[in-house]
């Protein structure tokens, strides 16, 4: 026995009338108009909330409710849409072809079709969201670094096209689960294209765990911070453009000293962003290993502007983090809350 919406349409998935097939499923015991619409109602509401995938008046939204009057009015959702709640007409919504809430909305277009219901359209809700495109345009707070991010310009490293990322293939959350605003815009910008970005480490070999990042990692945690830092340098002599070398030299001196570590993880993402085309809008997630050391530049630097009290700064860093990796699987959205809460940066926050 069918016990879900969506066994249901993987059952019927592969039939060329497949929607005809789920309209059947929906409506089994349902008899006159009232009870039809109820169920197809209880259909959507059985995939809320619907997060990616799906738009409203031409624009991406997240559905949060579906409610009906009964025959012979369209049901009504509701959706959040550039951080506010609309309602809008079910005929509004349009989503992917194939997916659960997809062949749901196609299976009640038909039902109505064949009713002969009127086909109105909900309104648009307010105005278009701008198209989100990597904001920062690092400079380092160091002449001498500023010359070495110039320097590196001529030989950027390289930026590879891996696939699209689509939101609605994400976890955000059990359906109970309140979405932070935040998330809402990088779900409503939708698809976007997600790369990796080059990581050098010179010297390394891809078979050996043990690379010198790594031991000077374990250095560290040693207390050999002398040792670390000297095993750093040596890694940039062969190649300035390693950024994680960068990045761990400035967690050897965070503790002591935000400002000098600043410089740091602000010769990091410099070196990063020369990869970078303009007006980048894709994603640099986290999950993808080369991408790390970059992200790690950022969130250090981010770190920093905030523990200096440039807390404006600071809260770009940790909201174009979010952007470039919404998994979060460095938490900058809790960062991000604590610095437009107006808290000060704690060693143990």
């Amino acid at each position: 026995m069918l016990t879900s919406l969506t066994e249901v349409s993987k059952a019927v998935a592969e039939h060329p009338d497949r929607i005809d097939r789920l309209i059947e499923q929906i409506l089994t015991d349902a008899y006159g108009d009232e009870e039809q619409i109820d169920a197809l109602v209880s259909a959507v509401a059985d995939l809320l909330p619907v997060r990616g995938g799906v738009r409203v008046g031409g624009r991406p939204a997240i559905l949060v409710d579906v409610t009906t009057d009964g025959w012979p009015a369209h049901p009504v959702v509701t959706y959040r849409q550039g951080g506010r709640k609309l309602q809008a007409s079910l005929l509004s919504v349009e989503a992917s072809p194939g997916s659960d809430i997809g062949d749901v909305l196609e299976a009640y277009r038909r039902w109505a079709g064949a009713k002969g219901m009127p086909q109105q359209i909900g309104e648009r809700g307010g105005k278009a969201r701008k198209e989100w495109a990597y904001p920062l345009k690092t400079v380092p707070e160091s002449a001498r670094a500023v010359r070495l991010v110039e320097r590196l310009r001529a030989r950027p490293l390289r930026l590879q096209f891996i696939g699209m990322w689509k939101p609605e293939d994400e976890y955000w959350g059990e359906p109970g689960d309140e979405l932070e605003p935040d998330f809402e815009e990088i779900i409503e910008a939708g698809a976007r294209p997600q790369c990796e970005m080059e990581q050098v480490i010179p010297g390394s070999d891809a078979a050996d765990l043990d690379d010198a990042i790594t031991l000077s990692a374990d250095l560290a945690r040693l207390g050999l911070r002398r040792e670390a830092r000297e095993m750093l340098r040596k890694l940039l002599v062969h190649d300035q453009r390693c950024i994680d070398a960068h990045a761990h030299l400035g967690n050897l001196v965070f503790a002591a000293n935000a400002a000098a570590a600043l410089v740091h993880y602000q010769t990091g993402v410099a070196i990063g962003e020369q990869a970078l085309p303009p007006r980048y809008t894709g994603l640099l997630p986290w999950s993808l290993l080369d991408n790390r050391p970059f992200l790690r530049s950022l969130h250090g630097m981010g770190l920093c502007l905030w523990r200096l009290g440039r807390a404006k700064e600071a809260q770009a860093v940790f909201s174009t983090m979010l952007w470039l990796n919404p998994s979060d699987a460095q938490g900058e959205r809790f960062n991000l809350q604590c610095v437009r809460d107006g808290l000060a940066w704690e060693r143990d926050r």
